[in-house]
């Protein structure tokens, strides 16, 4: 995966201004989410209490309609670049309570920054997969990761 997508390395620009300002709103206000403003972006930094589950969005889409059978909606960004991928933004687990993932699936964790909506990196506009709902529930990292061993059929520790 190219981590300087979700690091902060690529230029970024932002969509629309009025469309930014009513995002940070919501975010901050409705979710209570730790934003960084770096420039025109918005970034969710990956270690005050939510992080990122990214895969291929192929698979995200599999593992998203299993988490959606366990879990009211949660929150999920697309990424652009080659390969698209997903993150699936969830409750940070406590330390070493987050198990293992196969690959091609990755934690986002601090140090790293997802960017938000309506963010736009070299290769495109980040976009919601499924917006986060009017209140500020994430699920835990283990509905994510219940949902990729289900998918792939693998039986990680």
């Amino acid at each position: 995966m190219n981590t300087s997508v979700l690091t902060g390395a690529a230029t970024l620009r932002v969509a629309q201004a009025g469309e930014t300002h009513q995002r940070l709103t919501d975010y901050t206000e409705q979710l209570a989410w730790p934003l960084v403003v770096q420039g025109d972006a918005v970034w969710l930094p990956a270690h005050l209490g939510i992080v990122g589950v990214a895969m291929p969005a192929g698979l995200a889409g599999e593992v998203n309609t299993v988490v959606r059978q366990l879990r009211p909606a949660v929150p999920v960004i697309s990424i652009p670049g080659r390969p698209i991928r997903w993150v699936f933004l969830v409750n940070a687990p406590d330390e070493g309570g987050q198990g293992r993932f196969p690959a091609p699936v990755e934690i986002l964790a601090g140090p790293q920054r997802i960017p938000l909506p309506p963010t736009v990196i070299d290769a495109g506009p980040v976009r919601w997969v499924t917006r986060p709902g009017s209140s500020a529930y994430l699920a835990e990292i283990a509905d994510v990761l219940m949902a990729v061993r289900r998918v792939t059929g693998l039986r990680t520790p």
